[in-house]
Parts: C-alpha cells; sequence; structure tokens
C-alpha cells in the first residue's frame, strides 16, 4: 500500500484516516517521499524474514537477521498493541477520536491494527525459531 499510495493510490486512504489522510489527498511532497521509504524499509523486512528461514539466506549474516527480525518485531508488536488499546478505547468513548471519523476508526480497528499486529508476531515467531540454529553457530 505504501507504494499505490506514494504513486497518487488513494483507495482505502479514508481507512487511515487523520492528517495522513489529508497529506495524501494534498500529495504532499513529504508523505510521498515518506511512502516510497516506508515501502522500501517494509521490503527489506520481507526480504530478511525470507532469507531467515529459507536454505538460500543461509548466506546472511544469522544472528543480525534474528536481531533485527526479532527486536523490530517486539518493538511494531508493543506499538501496534497500544494503538489498538487506543483505538478501542476511541471506539467506546473513553478518549477523545482526535480527528479520526467512522471510517478511519473501523479501518484501524479490523484491518490496519490486526494486521500490523499479525505481521509483527510472524517476524518474533521467525526470529524465535531460529533460537535452535543459533546456539550451532
Amino acid at each position: 500500500m505504501s507504494f499505490y499510495w506514494a504513486a497518487g493510490g488513494l483507495a482505502a486512504i479514508d481507512t487511515i484516516g487523520g492528517e495522513p489522510e489529508r497529506l495524501a489527498r494534498a500529495r504532499d511532497p513529504e508523505f510521498v517521499a515518506a511512502q516510497w521509504v516506508i515501502g522500501v524499509l517494509k521490503l527489506l523486512a520481507a526480504f530478511a524474514a525470507v532469507a531467515l528461514v529459507h536454505s538460500r539466506g543461509r548466506g546472511w549474516p544469522r544472528r543480525l537477521l534474528v536481531l533485527v527480525l526479532g527486536g523490530g518485531g517486539v518493538l511494531l508488536l508493543l506499538y501496534e498493541t497500544a494503538e489498538l488499546v487506543q483505538h478501542i478505547l476511541m471506539a467506546v468513548g473513553v478518549v477523545g477520536r482526535g480527528d479520526l471519523d467512522d471510517t478511519a476508526l473501523i479501518g484501524h480497528l479490523i484491518l490496519w491494527d490486526p494486521w500490523w499486529i499479525l505481521g509483527a508476531s510472524l517476524f518474533i515467531i521467525a526470529a524465535w525459531q531460529q533460537r535452535g540454529i543459533l546456539a550451532r553457530i
């Protein structure tokens, strides 16, 4: 989605809401550049995960891959869990919504927050599964 939004696509941007949606619709150059960078980082993380579990990735520094994916996964899981809790509190009216409308709040609750929590969890699992391999290195 980052590359799509960087290229000017607007589908599902209303599920993000707030300032990012406004910047995307305005084609803000900093938002566009950030989406390209974020897209590249996502690709690098995906390649690192594949290298960690695929036999062709054996030439990569295993400990570094485990550290990056495991540590990054833990940080991402903590952040996204906090986001999910915040969005639940918004939905039940405990805290204010800020500039999130109904579409954005629902988008976060049923799409973005669970998706990122799943991804972070998979990074952690991939790194954790390497613990026996690392002991032999």
